[in-house]
């Protein structure tokens, strides 16, 4: 995943499209290089996953990437307090920097919504999303394409719905998944049958390995 962004970024720079491997309709975003990168884990559950964005992008991109974490509760009222830097959820510094969102999930997309308000509030420029996985409950679609998220980069874990926005893009992970679970659940000649016990412990082992194997995940 982090490496697919990289590319992204990459190839914006010169001219090319992520979007067209995926055969998705062209992305449009605001001009400008990056100077200034900020890693957000959208909860304080993919701290880990972020960090290992964070030493990517800076090795990547050549330049100090930031760090920050978003700690608010869904849709608490305390964002809209007048101490903000302490109340607003965010732990880290954004302002004048693009910002990648990392998450496992979107779904309703209120979070995100939620979280987009409090980054530019907090003087973020560009926003991206990388979601390990999209699931675009009814509703969300409209709210990514009012949003000022400019991408939102998922995996094809599931398919996307009809009206898909143009922000949004998959990456096919049937290569990189076969590889994982060739290497890690089938050893020799072991196989694994669709009706035999172990399918409950074999398929909660590839979502663990899956959930924890993001840097092979993201093979170019």
């Amino acid at each position: 995943m982090a490496k697919h962004f990289v590319r992204y970024i990459k190839e914006q720079k010169s001219g090319e499209n992520l979007s067209a491997m995926n055969k998705s309709p062209p992305i449009q975003t605001s001009s400008g290089n990056m100077s200034k990168l900020v890693c957000v884990s959208a909860t304080s559950k993919c701290v880990r996953k972020t960090r290992r964005f964070q030493n990517l992008f800076t090795k990547e991109f050549n330049l100090p990437v930031g760090f920050a974490v978003f700690t608010q509760p869904h849709h608490s009222s305390s964002i809209q307090s007048s101490d903000k830097k302490q109340n607003s959820g965010l732990l880290g510094e954004v302002k004048d920097a693009d910002v990648v969102i990392v998450d496992e999930c979107v779904s309703t997309g209120g979070r995100l919504a939620q979280l987009c308000r409090v980054l530019k509030k907090e003087g973020a420029k560009r926003i991206f999303v990388c979601a390990s996985h999209g699931v675009f409950s009814e509703g969300t679609v409209e709210m990514i394409d009012l949003s000022p998220v400019e991408l939102v980069l998922v995996t094809d874990s599931m398919p996307l719905p009809s009206n898909a926005s143009k922000k949004i893009v998959q990456i096919p992970m049937a290569e990189p998944l076969a590889k994982i679970i060739e290497s890690n659940v089938l050893h020799d000649d072991e196989v694994i049958s669709v009706n035999s016990s172990a399918d409950q412990s074999a398929s909660e082992e590839i979502a663990t390995l899956i959930n924890n194997s993001d840097e092979d995940l993201v093979l170019d």
